[in-house]
């Protein structure tokens, strides 16, 4: 499974907020709320969210402008504005404190947006990962039809470790590229594995070719209808144990008809060495046998109660 698309959700949420020369955290929230007013991306999202958890006031902002991929420049209730990365205020030439840094290790998978207010440092919010509310009891479920579940992960060792022993995880993989993820999919399989590869993004797409059977969050849409891929188009993974389950079963039903038939077909080969059956009597009781297989096989399917929404 791949972590941001299979176990967190799109939109981050606000960690720490970090302060700087005597800025409180509520008014720092409450200007980027205002700022990130009419923004529709995820930090946008995440950060209005905040505020309004808080219960504080985001105002229109004035003047908004982009600057490049950096952030963005505004005016808010007569004070101007910087809120963007670290890059935004350094070419702004924002003093930063030389312990800034060490308050925003890179260690962890969180990101930063700074913020600037008339022309000082104000403070550092921090984005961090949203796990899928579903996720805890989507891992138990998996875990009950005897899959082992893998944790490929872009983020660091730190967060990709604490992250898989919250899950109870045993094995994952951090600082793991588009590559790597494909090579690992490829080196489980040259161990006689079967892969099911959870995930949707851009990194997600040579892992997803190289398993099995590849589950798209919606994202790679492209890459899984060309492939031996399942699209959940409602981007959850509930129904993920109703899967298992219908595949087990199926198979389950195959087996069994296969134990079946084989007596059945043994029967039919010997009534025409001893009983000289013709060739019609013979196909027909093949088909009567057949028939029964192909009856038997889709009953998982057929049985199967529609999933609760």
């Amino acid at each position: 499974m791949d972590t941001h698309s299979a176990l967190t959700q799109t939109i981050p949420e606000v960690g720490n907020i970090h302060t700087y020369n005597g800025f409180s955290d509520t008014h720092i929230l409450s200007l980027a709320a205002s700022a990130e007013h009419n923004q529709t991306h995820p930090t946008a999202q995440a950060i209005i969210n905040a505020a309004l958890a808080r219960g504080l006031k985001a105002d229109g902002a004035q003047h908004t402008q982009d600057v490049l991929e950096h952030g963005i420049r505004t005016r808010i209730r007569g004070q101007d504005i910087l809120l963007g990365n670290r890059r935004l205020l350094e070419t702004a030439n924002i003093t930063i404190p030389s312990n800034a840094h060490a308050d925003h290790t890179t260690h962890t998978k969180n990101s930063f947006i700074w913020m600037a207010i008339d022309g000082r440092l104000a403070g550092v919010l921090s984005l961090q990962p949203k796990m899928r509310p579903e996720v805890p009891t989507m891992i138990q479920q998996l875990r009950k039809h005897g899959l082992s579940i893998h944790i490929l992960s872009s983020d660091p060792e730190q967060p990709t470790r604490q992250l898989a022993n919250t899950l109870g995880v045993e094995h994952y993989q951090a600082n793991i590229r588009a590559e790597g993820k494909a090579n690992y999919v490829q080196h489980v399989q040259t161990k006689g594995g079967k892969v099911c590869f959870v995930g949707d993004d851009t990194q997600d797409m040579l892992a997803m070719k190289k398993a099995q059977l590849a589950i798209s969050l919606n994202g790679a849409i492209n890459t899984a209808m060309s492939h031996n891929s399942i699209i959940c188009l409602n981007q959850q993974l509930s129904h993920l144990d109703q899967l298992f389950s219908l595949a087990q079963t199926f198979q389950h039903n195959m087996n069994s008809d296969t134990a079946c038939s084989l007596p059945h077909n043994m029967i039919g080969a010997g009534s025409v060495l001893t009983l000289h059956m013709n060739t019609c009597d013979t196909a027909g009781f093949y088909l009567i046998n057949l028939n029964q297989g192909l009856t038997k096989a889709p009953l998982s399917l057929i049985n199967e109660k529609p999933p609760s929404h």
